[in-house]
C-alpha cells in the first residue's frame, strides 16, 4: 500500500503545476479584457503608447482614422515528465521435494514501471486593434481576435 500511495502521490505532484495553472487561467476572462479595452475608450492614442507601447503595426484607413494593432503570443510546452505506476503480478506453482513430496506456492511481485508523458505544446495569441479618430485623436473603437484576449475583472 506504501508504494502504490507514492505512485499516486508523484502522478499527484505532476499534475499539481497544471491544475495550478488552470485555476489562475479560470479567473481570467474575455469579458475582462473587454472590460480593460473599454477603459480606452476617449483616451488619446499618446497614452495608449505610453501604457502599451509602441503599437506592432498601424494603418490609416480611408477616412483618415488610424488603427493600432497589438499582437502578442506565447508557446505554453508541458509534459516530457516521468511518471511511474506500479504493476502486480500474482506468481503461484508447485514444487517437488527431494522426497518426491508436492507442494504449492504463490506470491505476488510488485515493480514500477516510468513512462514519460507526451510532450505538448498550445499557441495563445491576441490581436487588439484600437480605432483613433483623426478629428478627434482619441480611441473611438476597439476589436480583438484570438484564444488568449483575457484578462482578470476589475472591480
Amino acid at each position: 500500500m506504501g508504494r502504490r500511495q507514492t505512485a499516486l502521490q508523484t502522478r499527484a505532484r505532476t499534475l499539481a503545476p497544471v491544475l495550478a495553472l488552470a485555476l489562475v487561467a479560470g479567473c481570467a476572462t474575455t469579458a475582462g479584457y473587454e472590460q480593460i479595452l473599454n477603459s480606452w475608450i476617449g483616451s488619446g492614442e499618446s497614452q495608449l503608447v505610453a501604457a502599451w507601447g509602441p503599437p506592432d503595426s498601424f494603418y490609416v484607413t480611408p477616412d483618415g482614422d488610424r488603427v493600432l494593432t497589438y499582437r502578442r503570443s506565447r508557446t505554453v510546452t508541458g509534459g516530457g515528465y516521468p511518471i511511474s505506476y506500479p504493476v502486480t503480478q500474482d506468481t503461484y506453482g508447485t514444487v517437488t521435494g527431494a522426497d518426491g513430496s508436492l507442494g504449492t506456492f504463490s506470491g505476488t511481485t510488485t515493480t514500477y514501471v516510468t513512462q514519460t508523458t507526451p510532450v505538448y505544446s498550445q499557441t495563445f495569441r491576441c490581436i487588439t486593434h484600437f480605432t483613433v479618430r483623426k478629428r478627434t485623436g482619441q480611441i473611438a473603437t476597439w476589436r480583438w481576435r484570438g484564444n488568449d484576449c483575457v484578462a482578470v475583472p476589475q472591480d
